[in-house]
């Protein structure tokens, strides 16, 4: 259980970076970790508002606060800052001294009667169909970083995804059949996410036995990029052949005639992008 702990803690300070080294708040984030399951960027931001909280005490421990220290706190720190940052510091005290108190750290809860901030109501900020338009159309699709970047934007637009979630999604949480995605969001919290697939760029990864073949000559509108993952994929473009390896690479005109065959004695895996969608 030792050194389960250890690394626990641990994995939560380097989640965090520098910040305070008090034994309390290395344990209150051991805890967020282990037994509220929050994410690394959520870890990072509670130990860098109690590190503020516990320079602002200057050598006292946490434990030692007082409803009057706090309340000087506020006054002192957030003064002439928005309320949404007093309010989102306050919410961290607020968790601290209630861990701390079932720890039996403490015997009263300092931040008990204080209330959070009024906030003006926002209203959230959409973009226009003109500039969604213009952002689908940034990408330079004739190159294969351009169609990736295409690709996650029309993504993220169909889904409703943060963008922590986009760049953490890997292949086989996304369904081209069923257009679901399993995502995994805050507080480690999975999700199905619906998503239009009829909308976006299409991806799969083709798994092609040994022998195997294309059925015949392929022509159709669009565009055709991939990487070879395993294997070797001999690929015929208008009467060219090329042979891959794993790691190389293909981009061409669908519009060109074109064909592939397994070359090698292993299955074939290969990511295949084409767009518009025909598989």
């Amino acid at each position: 259980m030792r050194g389960h702990h250890s690394k626990a803690l641990n994995a939560a300070q380097r989640a965090a970076g520098p910040g305070a080294s008090q034994p309390e708040v290395d344990a209150f984030v051991d805890h967020l970790w282990l037994e509220a399951g929050l994410a690394q960027n959520s870890l990072a931001a509670y130990r860098r508002d109690l590190s503020i909280y516990a320079a602002w005490l200057d050598g006292r421990a946490l434990h030692s606060s007082t409803e009057a220290d706090v309340q000087r706190f506020f006054a002192s720190q957030h003064a002439h800052t928005k309320a949404t940052t007093a309010n989102r510091r306050l919410t961290v005290l607020k968790r601290y001294f209630r861990w701390a108190l079932r720890e039996g750290a403490m015997q009263t809860d300092p931040t008990l009667k204080l209330q959070a901030a009024k906030q003006a109501l926002r209203v959230p900020k959409t973009l226009s169909e003109f500039q969604v338009e213009a952002l689908l159309a940034a990408p330079d699709t004739e190159t294969p970083l351009g169609l990736r970047d295409r690709t996650m934007l029309e993504l993220m637009y169909a889904s409703g995804l943060r963008v922590s979630e986009l760049v953490s999604l890997r292949s086989f949480e996304l369904s081209m059949n069923d257009g679901v995605l399993r995502v995994m969001g805050k507080g480690s919290k999975e999700r199905l996410v619906p998503y239009e697939k009829d909308s976006m760029l299409q991806a799969n990864i083709h798994h092609i036995a040994p022998g195997g073949s294309s059925d015949g000559v392929i022509v159709h509108a669009g565009e055709e990029m991939g990487v070879l993952l395993r294997g070797t994929l001999e690929l015929q473009v208008d009467q060219e052949t090329y042979l891959l390896h794993p790691g190389d690479s293909f981009h061409f005109r669908s519009e060109r005639p074109h064909g592939y065959r397994n070359a090698g004695t292993e299955p074939v895996e290969v990511v295949w992008v084409s767009t518009p969608p025909t598989f």
